[in-house]
């Protein structure tokens, strides 16, 4: 770390957080946090800090792993979503548990290409460019996987929209006041 660099003891994510990507200080491997303004050093490994977002958000990381497992069976190198209210969803580049493993924000990815050392160049909506240690094919599955997981997060989360339930109006004397009104139209407002 050089004295230029800022340093952040404690991070959430948060809706510009572009990326968490491992940094080695000494023998300490501590996160390069990328955000779509601002990039500085949190003293905490990439994992740390998705675990306590995901609690920030009401949540463990075990919890979005498992919710990851049901809506769509995998388990290994699995996308999290961090915040699905706010469509905050990451993907780790390698294992979670490897000193290497980067996390990414799907929603700020904007390009991403092959280097001549077989890593991948991510092009962010900042226009900010990263090399990422892992082969194109291996990012783009993370990418297609975290988008399948935030396509089946919405379809589950507009549900309640597709069904009618309704209030039934006030009667005085036999007389309505009001029109009914139906639960979905609460949603579309």
């Amino acid at each position: 770390m050089n004295k230029s660099q800022k340093l952040k003891t404690e991070y959430e994510i948060r809706p510009d957080t572009m990326a968490i990507i491992p940094h080695t200080y000494g023998s300490k491997t501590f996160s390069m946090v990328k955000e779509t303004t601002d990039s500085f050093i949190v003293p905490k490994k990439p994992l740390e800090i998705i675990k306590e977002s995901c609690g920030y958000f009401g949540s463990s990381y075990p919890g979005r792993k498992e919710g990851t497992k049901q809506l769509m069976s995998i388990t290994h190198k699995a996308p999290v979503a961090i915040d699905p209210y706010h469509f905050i969803y990451f993907f780790p580049t390698h294992s979670p548990s490897r000193e290497q493993c980067s996390w990414i924000s799907l929603l700020h990815v904007l390009h991403f290409s092959e280097t001549n050392q077989n890593d991948t160049d991510v092009k962010f909506v900042n226009n900010e460019v990263v090399t990422i240690p892992t082969s194109i094919d291996a990012f783009r599955s993370q990418l297609f996987r975290t988008s399948f997981l935030m396509v089946r997060f919405i379809q589950r989360m507009d549900l309640p929209s597709k069904k009618w339930f309704m209030i039934p109006p006030k009667v005085e004397n036999g007389q309505a006041f009001e029109e009914p009104l139906f639960i979905n139209s609460l949603f579309n407002r």
